[in-house]
């Protein structure tokens, strides 16, 4: 009988088919300037939609941004803003007029141009609406979509409507935050032997590392 192979033998993303970055696509919803002071958390939540950004970037994950409503919800958010060019600004910022991203033909497009991936990351506001009927009809299109929900960039005005959403998604979604997602991603590759013969790899690696300090700082010191 032939005996179990090393993890070392095995094509690491096939483990329990993990995400790669050949395999997702990551989806930004209404993160606008006019919602801070509206949203709890929001500016975390901000924070940590910009780490995801940097490292789609990185490794060169398809992403799309929508926004709604911006006279009066405002432009998007500067920690996003902030990273993208000019050229992704015209292609890839799109202004929806429904709650789903998906009554948005450009996202449509958007999709269908990365039709052989069908791991989708869904971020932004609010939990209950948007972002909750943007999964239903990412599953009601029977694409055969797996849809990562990471708590860390999702939020809604009123908790309770925020909690009660994540509770109903639980059997559709995958639930994640970004240090998960980073490690299913590229998993071994941030070992130091990896990282030292490829770059990228060491700027995935302070990515990370920012957004632990971002928890770090906000973590209560404990008493000694």
């Amino acid at each position: 009988m032939k005996g179990i192979q090393t993890l070392e033998n095995l094509e690491y993303a096939n483990i329990y088919l993990r995400a790669t970055s050949e395999n997702i696509v990551f989806l930004f919803c209404d993160l606008q300037e006019k919602l801070r002071g509206r949203i709890p958390n929001y500016d975390n939540i901000c924070q940590i939609s910009a780490f995801y950004l940097e490292f789609a970037k990185l490794l060169n994950i398809p992403f799309f941004i929508n926004i709604i409503y911006p006279e009066r919800n405002g432009e998007l958010v500067k920690e996003i803003d902030n990273l993208l060019t000019n050229e992704e600004k015209k292609e890839l910022i799109s202004v929806k007029t429904s709650n789903s991203m998906l009554y948005d033909q450009n996202c449509i497009d958007f999709l269908n141009k990365h039709f052989e991936r069908k791991k989708v990351v869904v971020f932004g506001i609010e939990t209950f609406a948007c972002i909750r009927q943007t999964i239903e009809d990412l599953i009601r299109l029977e694409k055969g979509y797996e849809i990562y929900l990471p708590m860390d960039a999702v939020g809604a005005q009123k908790e309770i409507e925020h909690q009660s959403t994540i509770l109903q998604l639980q059997n559709l979604v995958n639930f994640t935050t970004f240090a998960t997602l980073v490690l299913e991603i590229v998993g071994k590759n941030l070992s130091l032997e990896y990282m030292q013969k490829n770059p990228i790899q060491f700027k995935i690696h302070d990515v990370l590392y920012k957004e632990r300090k971002l928890f770090w700082s906000q973590k209560q010191k404990p008493k000694l």
